[in-house]
């Protein structure tokens, strides 16, 4: 059964597929051709960004996340921060974040000690950021960069240029900021000669909260210095004594180093804090019609129908819990946004659906609840109970959770006024913010708590009868299509892979149903739950590795050499590639396998492997030198043989199997 099992897996994922490109794609540079051991050299990523689409400054204003790198560096070897170009501001009233457009180039300082071993170093590392326009993505790559040890003369010198260019001259002028109630007040010593620059100016702080990146900025000159206003944030300066501007003029911006002092957090007067409130509500009532909330909210739309039966206190307790099950999910979720925002994390509204774990949750509860309104089952069987039992029917508990469910599908959308409202309570004391998010679910839930109190407005309802089963299950396919969108938002965070894990999952899930509903006997219950127990056994076992293959990354003229120095040396060449579904069902099902392994230690093949998951012009010349212009690619160089002679080079299908490769090597022997 294992094999067969295998061979499905494999057939299946050797359809075409294709990946999604991604909205950024990195390129990385040395400024030497080689580094000496105990100096310095500057390595630059470009971030290639898709017309219209923007990353993040190291401050990213009122939302967003910076670029960060996870270096996996050799013993010795250090890089210093990531040094960004001068940002743009980017608006989304009445919002303000700070970012970068285009090909933004940044930079880092590579340090070799006096003690590195080697002839050469190799940098690894994973990058993270955040790219948006209407929506955001997190995207990631792993970038590598090979250095020689010696003497280097300078390279890639047009690209370092436009990152010095595009970054802010560093200056020494005295400065020092300081805030005055709602004022922040930067003033600065600048050189009388560049004064009539400065009437028009942008400032960005490295440290978010200092000022409010919406803000204006004010400049009065005196005779040696500037004073810049702005309006204040809310950060306090008892943790920062020193901190960092950007101060932009046109074409021109300047980096300088601000000592602090202490600063006095603004408060804004109870009118606007009422303002705020209203726009709050107003933003919650108008969510309701948004497309995000409406799969959810239908459901409540049928259970009205439904209470026009039920008495009042049954009716208006159904309507309570509703609106607990929203009011305290907003205020869950905006207690953990200040808690981390007051940490120093960039985050806003919506972001807890960047953990992929969520995601999925909510996609299979959204999945389950659209088999339930479809009929597929029914709520009375103690297996069917667990997940939709939680969201469906009018008691106090299903209303709860029903409440709590719009909120988590509500929190990728917005409405009109909610950006102010949500703005402000960002910035505000946590009291203050806790109460606007409370407002604005309140506003969320208050159209279905009005009709349970009003008697009046139910009685317009149409009345229960069988038309009810057809709005019922048509109900259904809005819960489907959100399904499919939640699919969609896993794939860009965890790969094409998650969304067989996904789907595999929906698939079992239906089945289960189906079975349950035709197997009325407990001994057949338990027999497919058997079953399916060892299904996913089978299928955890293709798809995890099944032992580390130890392998050298790919480099032509090391290839190269050791083709032409070693005959006795065979290699074995994999071409592959993080999106390459046919790549990772090989690697689990062939590559990985124990007898491949000892085979390749017992004949001493060196195993090495290309990684197109990134564009590299030495992997694609590889490809296209053997007639291919995708991966999976797999050669093998064989040893030479008794005449002497080394053999061609053989090919292997892009469908592997352990026994195909193990007979390929023994053939090259």
């Amino acid at each position: 059964m294992n094999k067969i099992f295998t061979l499905f897996l494999v057939l299946f994922f050797a359809l075409p597929t294709h990946a999604k490109d991604p909205y950024v794609t990195l390129d990385v540079f040395a400024s030497q051709s080689a580094v000496k051991k105990g100096e310095d050299i500057q390595i630059a990523i470009r971030q290639n960004i898709f017309d219209g689409w923007h990353t993040y400054w190291t401050n990213a204003g009122d939302s967003g996340e910076p670029m960060s790198i996870i270096w996996d560096l050799p013993n010795g070897v250090k890089v210093g921060d990531i040094q960004h170009p001068t940002p743009k501001r980017i608006n989304y009233d009445p919002l303000v974040n700070f970012g970068h457009y285009g090909q933004p180039i940044f930079t880092q300082t590579l340090s070799v000690s006096d003690d590195f071993e080697g002839e050469r170093l190799t940098l690894k590392g994973d990058a993270f950021w955040l790219v948006c326009d209407d929506i955001c993505i997190p995207e990631e790559q792993k970038i590598s960069l090979i250095i020689p040890i010696g003497e280097g003369m300078p390279i890639n010198q047009d690209v370092f240029e436009q990152a010095k260019d595009s970054q802010p001259e560093i200056v020494q002028w005295q400065s020092d900021f300081s805030v005055n109630g709602a004022e922040a007040i930067l003033n600065v010593e600048i050189p009388t000669d560049l004064h009539n620059q400065f009437t028009d100016v942008e400032i960005f702080p490295y440290d978010w909260g200092l000022i409010l990146p919406t803000s204006d900025v004010m400049a009065d000159i005196a005779d040696n210095s500037i004073t810049f206003t702005a309006s204040a944030g809310d950060r306090g300066l008892d943790d920062i004594k020193q901190t960092e501007f950007v101060l932009k003029t046109g074409n021109d911006a300047y980096l300088i180093t601000v000592r602090t002092g202490n600063v006095q957090i603004h408060n804004y007067n109870d009118t606007n804090l009422i303002f705020i409130l209203l726009f709050a509500f107003i933003g919650g009532l108008i969510l309701n019609l948004m497309p995000c909330v409406f799969p959810v909210l239908s459901m409540k739309a049928l259970s009205l129908v439904k209470l026009s039966d039920k008495e009042k206190s049954h009716a208006r307790k159904s309507g309570l819990a509703y609106t607990a099950g929203i009011i305290l999910s907003f205020v869950l979720i905006a207690g953990i946004l200040i808690i981390l925002k007051g940490a120093g994390e960039t985050i806003g509204w919506g972001f807890q659906l960047q953990n992929p774990y969520v995601v999925t949750a909510l996609a299979t509860l959204l999945f389950l609840i659209g088999l339930n309104l479809l009929g597929l089952f029914d709520i009375h069987g103690r297996f069917t109970n667990i997940g939709s039992k939680l969201t469906t029917g009018n008691d106090t508990k299903s209303s709860f959770f029903t409440g709590v469910l719009a909120t988590l599908v509500a929190t990728p959308c917005t409405a009109p006024f909610m950006a102010s409202a949500i703005g402000y309570a960002l910035t505000q004391s946590a009291i203050v913010g806790l109460l606007v998010f409370a407002v604005l679910g309140l506003g969320l839930a208050f159209p279905y708590l009005l009709l349970t109190y009003m008697p009046v407005i139910q009685r317009i309802l149409p009345r229960p009868g069988a038309w009810m089963d057809t709005f019922k299950q048509a109900l259904s396919w809005p819960m489907f299509a959100s399904t499919i969108w939640l699919v969609w938002v896993l794939i860009q965070q965890a790969g094409d892979l998650a969304a067989i894990y996904i789907l595999g999952l929906f698939l079992t899930i239906a089945f289960i149903i189906w079975f349950m509903g035709k197997a009325q006997s407990k001994l057949w219950r338990v027999i497919v739950v058997a079953f399916l127990a060892g299904v996913f056994v089978a299928y955890a076992s293709v798809l995890s590795p099944k032992v580390d293959m130890n392998y050298e990354p790919f480099d032509q003229i090391k290839l190269d050499q050791m083709i032409a120095d070693d005959p006795d040396q065979a290699v074995f060449i994999n071409m592959t590639a993080a999106w390459c579904i046919t790549c990772l069902v090989n690697e689990q099902t062939s590559l990985s396998q124990p007898s491949v392994k000892q085979a390749f230690e017992d004949q001493n093949i060196v195993y090495m492997k290309g990684d197109w998951t990134n564009r590299d012009e030495n992997i694609t010349k590889y490809l296209e030198s053997h007639g291919r212009n995708g991966v999976p690619l797999y050669v093998f160089y064989g040893a030479q043989g008794d005449n002497g002679e080394r053999p061609t080079p053989v090919l292997l299908p892009q469908i592997l199997t352990a026994d195909i490769i193990l007979n390929t090597i023994k053939k090259g022997d």
